[in-house]
């Protein structure tokens, strides 16, 4: 399971879910309002999300998500921890590292089975 910033973090971060799995080599980049680039990373594993922080992401401003030199979606950085879809919608699933499950689940309820 994927793993976020908590929600006290000081550090701005925004989550993004692809709705297909990324093949290894793929670039991401954030770029703010006047193009400059803020993070850019080329993956070395396949993955369907990621999880971008930098003290250049401010709360308020709106940023740029591009793959492989494409744009993909603006975002507004809404809250200091928050998750997007590629599209640049707001998705489910920010500030797991809160205890959440994927859908939101606390996980109460599971027993595990003894061997």
């Amino acid at each position: 399971m994927a793993g976020g910033f908590s929600k006290s973090s000081a550090q701005a971060s925004v989550e993004v879910m692809f709705t297909s799995t990324q093949a290894a080599g793929t670039s991401i980049s954030v770029c703010d309002a006047a193009g400059k680039t803020l993070v850019s990373y080329e993956s070395a594993k396949q993955f369907q999300h990621i999880v971008i922080s930098s003290p250049e992401l401010i709360q308020g401003e709106t940023y740029t998500l591009v793959r492989d030199g494409q744009t993909l979606c603006s975002f507004t950085q809404d809250s200091t921890v928050m998750c997007v879809d590629e599209n640049g919608s707001a998705s489910a699933g920010g500030g797991r590292m809160e205890g959440r499950m994927p859908g939101g689940h606390t996980g109460g309820g599971f027993k595990p089975g003894r061997p």
